[in-house]
Parts: C-alpha cells; sequence; structure tokens
C-alpha cells in the first residue's frame, strides 16, 4: 500500500509538472479532472528518439516530444557532448536534464535542430556532466521546455 501511495503521489507530481509546462492550472481540489487533462496532454507528444542524427540536409523545424528515464539509457547511449547546441549523438533526454529543460525524471521539451559546429564545449549542469568534442558533420541541436517562447 505505501508502494502504490508512493508511486501515485510522483504520478501528481509529474502530471503537475506537465501541466506547468503546458500552461495548465491545477486546482488543489475537485474531482483530479485537471490532472486528468494534463495527462492527457503529456500523452500526446510522441517520445523523443535517443538521438538526433541528420546528415547532408538543413536543419529542420523545432519538434516537440516527450523525455522519460527510460530514453536515458535507450540504444546504449549515455554520451552528452556539448553545452547547447549538443553533438548529433547526445542523448536528447539526458541534454533535456542538463540544460535544465526537464527533471531528471522527464518531461515533455522542444527540440530545436541546428547546422553542424566546428567545436563543442562541454560543462556541468543541473547535475549532469557534459564532454568536449570536435567538428561534427552531423546536425546538431539545442533543446528547451516545451511550450517555452521559440
Amino acid at each position: 500500500k505505501a508502494e502504490n501511495r508512493a508511486r501515485g503521489e510522483g504520478e501528481r507530481k509529474m502530471i503537475r509538472y506537465v501541466a506547468f509546462a503546458a500552461g495548465i492550472v491545477l486546482s488543489s481540489g475537485g474531482d483530479g479532472l485537471a490532472e486528468q487533462n494534463a495527462s492527457a496532454a503529456a500523452k500526446e507528444l510522441p517520445e523523443c528518439p535517443a538521438r538526433y542524427r541528420v546528415l547532408n540536409e538543413p536543419p529542420g523545424e523545432p519538434f516537440e516530444c516527450l523525455c522519460t528515464k527510460d530514453i536515458q539509457t535507450r540504444e546504449g547511449t549515455v554520451k552528452l557532448y556539448g553545452s547547447g547546441p549538443y553533438d548529433s549523438i547526445s542523448n536528447i533526454c539526458i541534454a533535456a536534464v542538463h540544460a535544465g529543460a526537464t527533471p531528471p525524471e522527464g518531461g515533455p521539451v522542444r527540440v530545436i535542430p541546428r547546422p553542424p559546429e566546428d567545436s563543442f564545449v562541454g560543462s556541468i549542469q543541473n547535475g549532469v556532466g557534459s564532454s568536449d568534442w570536435g567538428v561534427s558533420l552531423f546536425n546538431t541541436f539545442d533543446i528547451e521546455a516545451a511550450g517555452a517562447p521559440g
């Protein structure tokens, strides 16, 4: 029972975060309809790909997706290069935590494609370390919280 209660509280916290990111105001009481709507809004976003790798094409349009802790370890990549923009081999959801776009548990983000860069400088931000990297032949990306003015 305690485990279910803790999981339920964690889900409510995530719903509140998603609602905040989506600009939805939640009431402290009521029937939970606002929380259900916020949860539904987050579920409408596609899951983020682990990486954003595009070669020999102009940067595409920004897109929104949902980061999860699972994606942070998907495809065996836990790499992060740069501090914004990030190299294309970088894990999108790890970059989201590094950039402060989501908490470690995940949340909705906007990925902003950028052209290749000559170099990347690593840093430690929000408890996540990134590394330096040289020239990227692939497009790169920036990341921000979904719904942020772009």
